[in-house]
Formats: structure tokens, C-alpha cells, sequence
């Protein structure tokens, strides 16, 4: 679709850069995790006492001697033929690893959150009027027609996850269904079926792929040591994440003014789920970024979208006072 077509190149690029900067992620990552292990094993057997007869003559000694061991490793070992080709065997070997990880974790991630929110994906021709209104602004985006799915939770939200339009999944929730009128929804799905079209669910997908597991390890774990120990490496996956998706949501707001027959109901939409509060339930932080209404702090924000489409409409907000002197009156 002609529409879409810079926006997929933009979006392949960052899937390519993202994948090679995901596999040097996972070397600093491994890098930084071996350090703090190393030096937190140290810290406890010192706190522990279990060096208590060690020699500290002998230490001095060899901290006056590291450079030249420093020297010795630098010019001698390092630079020899067979360290170089030991080396690059160990790199190549790490990055195979790193790359066939990063690829299995991709092909679960669809799997991971429907099981993570409930959703059920809905058998073909059971979900009739929805599922059909969903088939038509496929055909009309030049994509396949996803699967459907509906989640039973009263917040308003949607999320749509896939590495390629053939395979992407579209899920909204209960109380979006219940909230929104059918223009309204209608809307929100045509805004899933752009960022199809576009591959953004492609790069939000990868992104989460890639970055989720050591953000959600972060967070999950209740041992100080591999908090430490990823610490870095959960503040590496920000970044990359934060560097993929950078721009996304403006992107994808004005994709969508242009592909959907009714930008207006996206802008009253947006509005309701604004003013509705209420927050999905089932989702982690590791795959926030596949989420119509971003369910973190570190996304962008339902009042920046609202305000980007209201300058696409020219549209602008109405004062909060027009409101009750209209009611006094």
C-alpha cells in the first residue's frame, strides 16, 4: 500500500538494526552480569570472613605488579595469531548463541501474551460482525486478515502483536467493546490495522522480543545479587527499546488520521479512554509497547496522542470552563 511504504522501509531498517544491536546487548549483558557476579562473590566471602588469613603484603604486591601483567596480556597474549583466531571462534560461537536465543524468544512472544492477558483468539466466522469489519480494513490495507481475539478485562485498551502481517493477532478488551461506540471501534481497529500495514506491530513485536525477558528477569527477582547483576544490562534493554521505538506513536497517529475513514471517532476514542482511568490488569512492563494505551510510565502518553491528532484534525480542545457556563446558563 502505497500509504504505508516509507514507513515500512523505516520500520525494516530499525528490525535489522535492532537485531544486530540486540546480539551486542547480549554480549555487554552477559559481560557486565560474569563481572558482578565475580565481584559480589568476592565482596561475601570478604563480608563472610572466609579470607581472613590472607597475606595483604601479598596483595600490594601484586597490585604494583598489574600493570605489568596488564602488559603482558595486552602485547604478548592478545596480540598472538592463535589468540586472535580463539578469540573470534569464541565471539562467532557467543553470537550464534545470542542470536539463536533472541530468535526462540521471538517465536513465543505471540504465545507468551496471549497467555499473559487471557485473550482468546477467536475461531474464523465466530466472531461475526467485529470479525468482519476487521477482514474489510485488512483488504483495504492490503494485508492479511489477523486473528481476533477478546480479552475479558473492564479496562478500555487493545493491543495487536505479530512478527508479520501474516501472523499478527489483534486483541481488545471487554471494556473496550462495552465502552466505545461502533464508530469508535471501528477506528481502533483500523489504527491496529495500519500499524500492521506499516510493520510497526513487526518492530514493536521484535522490540519486545528482544528486550522483554532481561527487563521482566529485572523486576521479578528477589535476590540482591542478580539485581545487581542486572541492573546494567536491564538499563541496556531500555535503551535499545527507547531507540526502536522512538518516534512510533506520532508515526502510527498520523498513518492512521490518513488510513481510517473516520479520524474523528479515533480522536473521541482516545478521549474516552483518557477520561475512563481504569488500567488493564494482566500485562508486565516487557510488553507494554504492544498496547493502544501504553500501561507504564515510560511510554508515551494518551495526552500527547490526543494533542498530536487534535493539530492533524485541527481540532483544538475545547476550555474546560466553556462547559459549565454552557450548563449555568
Amino acid at each position: 500500500m502505497v500509504l504505508h511504504e516509507s514507513a515500512i522501509r523505516r520500520n525494516r531498517r530499525r528490525i535489522v538494526a535492532l537485531a544486530i544491536l540486540a546480539v551486542v546487548n547480549y554480549w555487554l549483558a552477559a559481560i557486565v552480569f560474569v563481572f558482578c557476579v565475580v565481584v559480589g562473590s568476592i565482596v561475601a566471602l570478604v563480608a563472610e570472613g572466609f579470607v581472613e588469613g590472607l597475606d595483604f603484603n601479598f596483595l600490594a604486591a601484586f597490585f604494583r605488579a598489574l600493570p605489568d601483567i596488564l602488559g603482558f596480556f595486552l602485547f604478548e597474549v592478545f596480540t598472538s595469531p592463535i589468540t586472535a583466531v580463539v578469540a573470534l571462534a569464541f565471539v562467532l560461537a557467543g553470537s550464534v548463541v545470542a542470536a539463536i536465543t533472541l530468535l526462540f524468544r521471538l517465536g513465543r512472544i505471540e504465545r507468551r501474551v496471549l497467555r499473559e492477558t487471557g485473550a482468546t483468539v477467536a475461531p474464523p466466522g465466530t466472531k461475526g460482525e467485529l470479525e468482519n469489519l476487521l477482514s474489510g480494513l485488512a483488504i483495504s490495507a492490503d494485508v492479511p486478515p489477523p486473528r481476533f481475539a477478546v480479552i475479558e478485562d473492564p479496562a478500555p485498551n487493545a493491543f495487536a502483536v505479530g512478527r508479520r502481517p501474516e501472523t499478527a493477532i489483534v486483541a481488545v478488551t471487554r471494556g473496550l467493546l462495552d465502552t466505545l461506540s461502533r464508530n469508535e471501534t471501528e477506528a481502533i481497529l483500523s489504527y491496529e490495522i495500519s500499524r500492521i500495514a506499516s510493520r510497526d506491530i513487526a518492530l514493536s513485536t521484535w522490540a519486545v522480543a528482544v528486550t522483554g525477558h532481561t527487563i521482566e528477569l529485572w523486576e521479578n527477582t528477589d535476590r540482591f545479587s542478580v539485581t545487581i547483576g542486572l541492573w546494567v544490562p536491564k538499563l541496556l534493554a531500555q535503551r535499545l527499546r527507547a531507540f526502536a521505538l522512538r518516534g512510533q506513536a506520532a508515526q502510527q497517529d498520523m498513518l492512521a488520521v490518513r488510513f481510517t475513514r473516520n479520524p474523528r471517532s479515533l480522536l473521541d476514542a482516545l478521549v474516552k479512554l483518557q477520561q475512563d482511568g481504569r488500567v488493564i490488569g494482566a500485562v508486565s512492563t516487557a510488553t507494554a509497547p504492544l498496547w493502544l494505551e501504553y500501561p507504564g510510565r515510560r511510554g508515551p502518553t494518551l495526552d500527547e496522542r490526543i494533542t498530536t491528532l487534535r493539530e492533524l484534525l485541527r481540532d483544538p480542545p475545547q476550555p474546560q470552563h466553556a462547559e459549565v457556563l454552557s450548563t449555568e446558563g
